[in-house]
Order: C-alpha cells, then structure tokens, then sequence
C-alpha cells in the first residue's frame, strides 16, 4: 500500500477548506511542527479512513466524535492509495445526529479506461466493505500499528505483548489467515464425512435385519403356489356354471329390449298418425285462404304498376332537390370569400393609417432633440472630467478598503477567539457539573454494595436449595413412574385371572379349559379356590399401589410448590449479579471521574485568567494597531471621493442624451420618407373600398351561381303530392308477394294433401303389426322370470372363490415384493460398504490435512522461519544504534520444568554484562530496542507478499536520545527506507528535521485551522 493523496475535511484541527497532500512529490519525508498543530492529526486520518480507527479515550468504543473538528456537525476523509499495480480511494464520512452519528464508507478503484473511479462497496453495508478493505491490505488496525505504522507512545507495542499475542501479529502479517481458513475447510469436510460415514453405518444394520428374513419369504411363496393352484381350478368350474345362466339371461334381456323398443315405436307410429292428421286438416284449411286471395289477382297487379311508377318520379325530384341545395350551399361559400377579400382590404387602410400617425409623432420628437443638441454637448463633456477624477481616486480607495477588510477580519478573529474560550469555559463548566452531579451518587452507591452482598450471600443459598428440591423431585417422578408401570402390570395379570376363571366356570366338567387335561370334582374345586385367591391377591397388591401413588402425587405437589418459591428467588440472583458488576464498574467510574474533577478546575481556572486579562490573539492586537497606523498615512478621503459619485450620478443621463441626438441625426431623413410612402399606400386602399375592387373573381362565381339555381326548375309541390301518393301505396308490396306465395302454393298442397292420406293408411297397418308381436315377447318372457335369482346365486360364489384367489395374488404379490427388495438390499449393501470404505478413507485424509493446516503445523513453520529473518535484521540494526553493545534473541520454545517444551513468542535481550529484564535498560536504550525490532519488522514484513507492506511511517518521539543517538537513528531510518516506497517521520527536533530532503511543515491558525506546506531542502 503506497499513499497518493490525503484530503480533510473539519477532521481534528483541520477545517473545511484544506487543501490535499500530494504524497507523489517525495519518498521520504519529516513531517515537523510545534505540538499540538496537527502532525499526527495527518496520520490519524490515514488510519481512519482505511479502518475508522484513530486515537480515542478508553471509554470511547468507536472515535467518530471525538475526531470531528470543534464547532462542525460533519467530518469526511477522502485517502487514495496505490496497490498491486491499481489505484484505490477510500472515503470515510460521520455526521453527527441528536442521539447518534451516523458514518459512511465509500471503496472504489480507479478505472483508466473512463479516467473515473467505481465503486466497490458491498451494497452500503459498512460493516462488508470495512471487511473487503481488510482483505484487500491484508491486515487490520492493531496489525498496521505493530508493523508500518510505530504510533506515538507505542514503540514497544510489539515488545510488550505477551507471546500469544506476537505470534497472533505474525500470523496476520504473513497471511497465515489462509491457512486457518484452509484448516475450517478440512474439518468442515471431515465433519460431513462422518456423519455420512454414520448414515452408511446404520443403513447397513438395516440392511442386515432386512437380509435375514429371506429364507422365511422363500417358504412362503412356495405355500401361496399351491394353495392358488387349487384355487384355480375351483374358479374354472364356477365360471363354467355361470356361463350357462348367462345366455339365458341375456335372452331374457334381449326380450325385455325388444319389447321396450316396439312400445316406443308404437308410440312413436301413434304420435305420428296424430300429427299426419293435424297436418291434413292444416292443408285444407290454407287451401281454402289461397283461393280467396287469387281472387283479386286483377286489381292488386294495377295497384302494384302505379306504385313503381310513383317510385320513379319521387326519386327524380330528390335528385333535382339535392342539387339546389348545394348549388345554395356554393353561393354561401363564395358571399363569405367575398366578405373577408372586402375586410383585407380595410386592414391594410387600418394598417396605414396608423402607421402614418405614427412616423409623424417620431419626427416631431426627434426635431425637438435635434434643437437642444448645444446644451447637450456642454453636459457630456463635464461627465467625462468627473469619471476622469474618479479613475484616480480608485487605486487608493482599494487599498483603503482592503485595509479596513483586514481590520474588520482582526476584530472578528480576536471576538470568535473570546468566543471560543468563552464557549470552551460553558463546556468545562459544564462537564464539571456533571462530573459533579454524577459524585454525588458515590455515598448510595457504596451503601447499595454493601446491601447488595448480603442478599447475594441468601440468593445462592436459595439457588443450592432449588438445586437439591429438583433432585427429591426427579428421584419422586421416577419412583412414581415404576408404580405406575406395576400397576399396569398388576391390572394386565389381574384382567388374565379373570378370563381364566371365567373360562374355568364355562367349561364342561371332563377337562381343563387351560391346559384340556381330566379333571375329578376335588381337582375342579382345588383349581377354582386357587384362581378365586390369586384374582384376590391381584386386588390387594394393586390397591396398595393405588395408595402409594396417591402419597406419591401428594408429595410432588408440596415438593413442586417449595420448588417454585426456591426458583422465583433463585431467578433473581443473575439480576443481582449485574447489578453488582454494575456497582463495581461505577465505583471505578467514580475515582476517575473525581480525577477529571479536579483536572477541569484547573482548567477553568486558567480560561478564567485568560479572559480576564485578555491574553489570547496576541498576533491579531498587533496587527490591528499596525493597520492604524497605514490607515492614518493614507492620502485618501471618502468624502470627496462620495462628493464625485454623486456629481456622476448627477451628470449620468446626459450620455443617454447625447446617444438620443445622435439617433435623432440618423432617423430624421430616414422617417420623412417612409412616412411619404404610408400616405400614398392609404390613398391606394380608400379608392379600393370606394369603388369595390376586391375579390373579383368571386363576384363572377357568385352570379353564375344565381342563374344555374334559376336554370334547375324544382318544384316543391309536386314532390309532395308524389310523397303522399306512396304513403298511400305503402302496403301494395305486401299484397302482391301474398299473391305470388299463393299462386307457388296451390298445386304444392294439392299433392301434399294428397301424399297425406297414403301415409295416414300406411300408419295404421304398422301399429296392427307391432301389437301382434308384443304379445309373443311377453309370453317368453313368463317362461324365464327365475333365471336373473340363480345368475345372482353362481355369481357371488364366483365372486367369493375369486377373492379368495385375490387375496392369495395379494400375499404372493407382497411376498415376491419383499422377496426382491431383499435382492436389491444385498446389491445396495455392497455399495453401502464400498461407500463406507471411501468415506473412511476421506475422513482420515481431511483429519491429517486439519492438524497439518493448523497452529503448530504449516504456520508454526513458517512463522519460525521469519523468526530469524526478523532477529538478523533487528540485530544489524541494534548494532548501528548502539555500537554493537545490544542484541535481542526471539525464541520460539521454551524449556518446561516438568520436561518437554512449548511454543512460544518470547525476546531476549542481552548487552556486554550479560542478558537483563528488558525493564532494566534505561529509557533511551529500550527506546533504540524497541525501535530497531519494529523496522525490523517492518522491513522483514516489506518482503514478504502477505502483507503488502510498502510505506513505513514513525510517528514516535526521539527526546529521550542523546545527539550520537540521533544521528545513529537517522542513519537506521535512510537504510530501511531502501526497502520502502514511501517513508514519513514525524518529529520537531532541528536535528531530525534537517537530515531529511523533504519537509512537510504543519502551521495551526485560529480560523481556519491546521494548514500544511511541503519544503524541499536544497
């Protein structure tokens, strides 16, 4: 990961309007300034935008508030990096809200092809894209701060954690999470292997159970063989039996058929007689109506002829009437063209007439103006001397202002930084009366721990007795479920003493109805006695069950209630337990808020000085009595400067009076003639309207429409004469088609009447013939009436020897099926077994493939080969800070007393009088330690591929150094900066910053923040 550039926005010092830092202009840098100017403010932005991590308090869980910028209600940090060859940007936003902030994260790649960035982003989920930028650095914040970046204060972050954890940095540094994962992966697999190993294990048992029942399937089927076989030939005979009473009640049936259908034809012969009748009637009747109507066949033919006559005329009229109406519709047309050529025409006289009242009142203004033209050059003339002074007095009247702008700037500055002590002091004052309010409730705190022990204290004696209460119970409901079952056991016995004395009493007197042996009368009463007192013995020992259950049930309810009493105070035990850790957690709060107490008094009470005496923007009170000063020497008065605007403004209009003569020179031979012109064009028009020259082509049109309308020779009346003529026809049509309808159907009813009475004669003969055979079929009939009784009878026997041989194809079916599934069981327990096989064969696999994958395989090898690797690169560089006095040794085992050794993290450290506790070194020489380990482990880590460690950054302080430590830290630093693409110091010592070419200079100003600015050292 190699920084690109940084941009803030109201991030800790820095205010809104920051400029970017371009990292593309140096490899290696010192970022110097005074303290507290925002030096490490820069690299806390690093760290909070790839990880949302920076400094905070130890109460603090996430530090988004606490970074925003005093004053602001949002903050956002944009950082662009490069990365395998890619370039990425990473933004990092937190607005504060009124109960909670809220915080965005944007990660996106820089695509060349579109010169754009794109978002990689999972879906707005924070929490996904935090991860993707995790696997995309391969490392976290606490991995970053004990490896490229030596935080403040925390140099021997790597130094001082315990072996566990150095060994947990290692790991996250050398990308040895794959291996972890890999290892999830293995056991994941052998999981599944197992159970399905388990799942084949137990389908063979069944299998097995299932196998063993085969020979006795065999047997069986060959019984249901032979019992079907007998059954066979029973159902052969039946069949036989049933045929012989099935042809005869077919013809039994083929009777009753017969004789239903001739009942239907003769019904329907009858029904058809009747209609034949009904027809012939109809057909006499619509003879006689034609006859009538063939009568008048004469005058209906004249009647007809004069209608079509009429019909002729009428439609010749209705022509000659649709034409007038649009030769009249054509004459209405033309008079409108007419009347709108008439009104062009006197638009145009509108139009002209206007036009000439018009150029004649421009001409009479622009006279006037030309007869004022002396005057008006005397007032454009002083215009001009007055903007002339005006133009002088503007380069001092600038520098008046910008001076009296910067006054007003000071003022306000030295006022918002009154302010911002004055709101520092409310803010103080008020945290301390939190701080105070909240003290007050250490003295019922400490009363409530007191109180709180004690019913702790009786709290976990009740939960012991609630413990031992459902032990008694559980030891009753067992001893009440064995009564229970011996009481179903006894009353089994019981109910199978009693069927055999009943048993004994109804059987004869010869023999045993148990065992059907002989039985004499002394045997018969010495049995009978024997059962009576065994069936008593059953009565006795169950109703002393009965009882104990009952005392059993009454103890369990007394049992369940002290139960219950016991857990309803035993629940609250968790809730005091809280709130004890609670109680110990707040008397902590307690010590260290009264230490916040007395550190904001202190505080007060110096912002209290600062006010008082006014001690603060000391720079801007200088710079306000310099600009004084410059304003007194000015050589510029704004009253005489206010003196000539007003004289411009005065002189302003004569401009637009000399523009307007001007114009008026332009305009005046210009107007003169088109106003000639609009008084000839207006004549023209009045003589058109006089004498009508205007849409003469439709005056014509308009008289040659009159003369065809004259031409035409309609006449209304007749037409309405015709029209009432044919009203009165109007029912002609109708009667002639009755005339011909009549003449076609005369001869046609002649012959149907005629056919009519064939048919009626044919009729009666079939329905002679049909009552004829009736009573043949009903004769047979009688003979065959018993025979549907016994095909009932041969059919229920068939029926039953068919179940029979049904139920027999049942079980052989069911048999033969069990029989087979048995085959394909033996077939599906080989392949089980070669599938448990295989899956054994996995299970172990991925059981070895997990222990080498984990902790103390693969990844304690390569863990132990950077250990030396890290030790070498330390110790070259302990030599050149110390002057070979140090060197440290990492140990990956460690001796156990009891024999045997254990993994393990630990550094030694030795000097010229031998190996000491690293607390022994002074401060300087643990310093040049811990320092010469974590470069270490940064260049070693830089190597590697895990990691991607390409940027180191020391943001630590080098006060405890003595000059010749210095130079032999600086000397380290431009070596390891060989192995890294960009290296930044932080310091403010001039030894530091002036062995580096390239400075970055941090400035704080009270408005607008903390500002940057890279130096180049020549």
């Amino acid at each position: 990961m190699i920084p690109l550039s940084l941009s803030l926005h109201n991030f800790l010092s820095y205010g809104p309007q920051t400029p970017a830092l371009d990292f593309t202009q140096f490899k290696v840098a010192c970022l110097t300034g005074s303290n507290g100017h925002g030096k490490s403010a820069l690299l806390d932005a690093i760290t909070y935008a790839l990880w949302g991590e920076a400094r905070k308090s130890q109460h603090e869980r996430r530090p988004d508030e606490g970074l925003l910028r005093l004053g602001a209600a949002e903050m956002r940090v944009e950082f662009c990096f490069a990365l395998d060859e890619e370039q990425f940007r990473v933004i990092r936003s937190f607005r504060k809200g009124r109960r909670q902030g809220m915080t965005q994260l944007e990660l996106q790649i820089f695509d060349p092809g579109s010169n754009t960035y794109k978002t990689l982003s999972e879906n707005a989920s924070l929490v996904r894209t935090q991860e993707r930028i995790d696997q995309l650095l391969c490392m976290n914040y606490d991995t970053f701060i004990n490896s490229a970046f030596i935080l403040q204060g925390r140099a021997d972050e790597f130094t001082q954690k315990g072996a566990r954890q150095r060994k947990e940095i290692l790991a996250d540094l050398l990308g040895l999470s794959r291996y972890d994962r890999l290892q999830e992966l293995s056991r994941r697999h052998q999981q599944e292997g197992q159970q399905h190993l388990q799942e084949h294990q137990r389908r063979l048992q069944d299998l097995d159970g299932e196998l063993a029942q085969q020979d006795e399937l065999e047997r069986q089927l060959d019984e249901l063989a032979s019992r079907l076989e007998q059954c066979a030939a029973e159902l052969r005979a039946g069949e036989a039996r049933l045929e012989e009473w099935r042809e005869e009640r077919l013809e039994r049936t083929q009777l009753q058929r017969r004789s239903a259908a001739a009942q239907e034809e003769r019904q329907h012969l009858s029904a058809r007689l009747a209609q034949e009748e009904k027809e012939g009637l109809h057909l006499i009747s619509q003879l006689q109506k034609d006859a009538e109507v063939l009568q008048r066949a004469d005058l209906i033919q004249q009647d007809f002829e004069t209608y079509h006559r009429l019909v002729a005329e009428e439609s010749q009229l209705a022509i000659l009437l649709q034409r007038q109406r649009e030769l009249e519709a054509q004459m209405r047309q033309v008079e409108h063209q007419l009347l709108a050529a008439r009104h062009e025409v006197e638009q145009r006289h509108s139009s002209w007439e206007a036009r000439r009242h018009t150029l004649e009142d421009q001409l009479n203004h622009f006279r006037a103006v030309l007869a004022g033209q002396a005057r008006t050059e005397e007032r454009y003339q002083e215009l001009l001397t007055v903007r002339q002074q005006l133009q002088q007095l503007e380069t001092p009247r600038l520098r008046h202002e910008a001076l009296q702008h910067e006054e007003r700037q000071l003022r306000e500055r030295i006022a918002a930084e009154a302010e911002r002590i004055a709101t520092r002091r409310e803010e103080l004052n008020h945290r301390l009366g939190e701080l105070q309010r909240r003290l007050q409730q250490h003295p019922a705190a400490t009363a409530r721990r007191e109180e709180l022990a004690g019913e702790l204290a009786q709290l976990q004696l009740e939960t012991q007795r609630r413990d031992q209460l459902r032990e008694e119970g559980g030891a009753l409901r067992t001893r009440q479920e064995q009564l229970r079952r011996q009481l179903e056991t006894q009353q089994t016995e019981l109910a199978q003493a009693r069927e055999k004395l009943h048993l004994f009493k109804a059987a004869p007197q010869a023999s045993c109805p148990l065992c059907g042996s002989r039985l004499d009368e002394t045997h018969r009463q010495q049995l009978d006695q024997e059962l009576a007192e065994q069936e008593r013995g059953q009565e006795h020992a169950i109703t002393a069950d009965q009882q104990q259950l009952v005392a059993l049930e009454k103890d369990l309810v007394e049992l369940r209630q002290q139960y219950q009493r016991a857990e309803h105070q035993a629940q609250l035990l968790p809730t005091r337990q809280q709130e004890w850790g609670r109680l110990e957690a707040r008397l902590a709060q307690f010590a260290e808020e009264e230490r916040q107490r007395q550190e904001l008094e202190a505080q007060l009470t110096d912002l209290e000085t600062q006010l008082r005496e006014e001690r603060y923007a000391p720079d801007y009170r200088l710079r306000l009595a310099q600009l004084a000063t410059d304003l007194s020497t000015l050589d510029y008065h704004p009253d005489h400067h206010a003196g000539l605007r007003r004289q411009l403004e005065e002189r302003a209009p004569a401009e637009t009076e000399r523009a307007h003569l001007q114009e008026a020179r332009l305009r005046h031979e210009q107007l003169a003639a088109e106003l000639a012109d609009a008084v000839e064009n207006l004549g023209t028009a009045r003589r058109n309207l006089e004498e009508k020259r205007y849409g003469l082509q439709e005056q014509h049109a308009l008289e040659g429409l009159r003369h065809r309308l004259q031409d035409l020779g309609y006449d209304p009346a007749r037409h309405q004469q015709v029209r009432l003529n044919l009203d009165r026809l109007s029912d002609v049509v109708a009667r002639r088609e009755r005339l011909i309808a009549a003449q076609q159907r005369h001869a046609a009813n002649q012959e149907q009447l005629t056919r009519n009475t064939q048919i009626l004669s044919a009729l009666r003969s079939q329905l002679s013939a049909l009552d004829t055979e009736l009573a043949a079929a009903q004769v047979r009939l009688e003979e065959l009436s018993g025979v549907e009784d016994c095909f009932t009878a041969a059919s229920q026997l068939l029926a039953s020897q068919r179940g029979e041989r049904d139920l027999l194809l049942q079980q052989q079916g069911a048999l033969q099926t069990r029989h087979q599934r048995g085959l394909a069981m033996a077939e599906e327990r080989k392949a089980v077994w070669a599938k448990t096989e295989s899956e054994q064969r996995q299970v172990w696999v991925y059981q070895q493939l997990s222990e080498a994958l984990g902790k103390d395989g693969i990844q304690a090898l390569i863990i132990e080969s950077a250990i030396p690797e890290i030790e070498q690169e330390a110790n070259a560089l302990l030599a050149r800070l110390t002057d070979n006095r140090i060197q440290i040794a990492i140990e990956s085992l460690r001796d156990l007393k009891k024999g045997g050794t254990r993994e393990t993290l630990d550094i030694k450290i030795a000097d010229e009088l031998g190996e000491r506790s690293y607390h022994l070194y002074s401060g300087g020489e643990a310093f040049r330690t811990d320092f010469a380990l974590r470069l270490a482990l940064s260049k070693v880590l830089a190597r590697r591929a895990g990691a991607r460690l390409r940027t180191l950054i020391i943001d630590e302080g080098f006060g405890t150094q003595d000059s010749q430590g210095l130079e032999y830290l600086i000397e380290a630093i431009q070596e390891v900066s060989k192995d890294f693409d960009k290296v930044l110091v932080v310091t403010h010592l001039p030894e530091m910053k002036n062995a580096f070419p390239v400075q970055i200079q941090v400035t704080k100003h009270p408005e607008l923040g903390s500002r940057f600015e890279i130096i180049h050292n020549t």
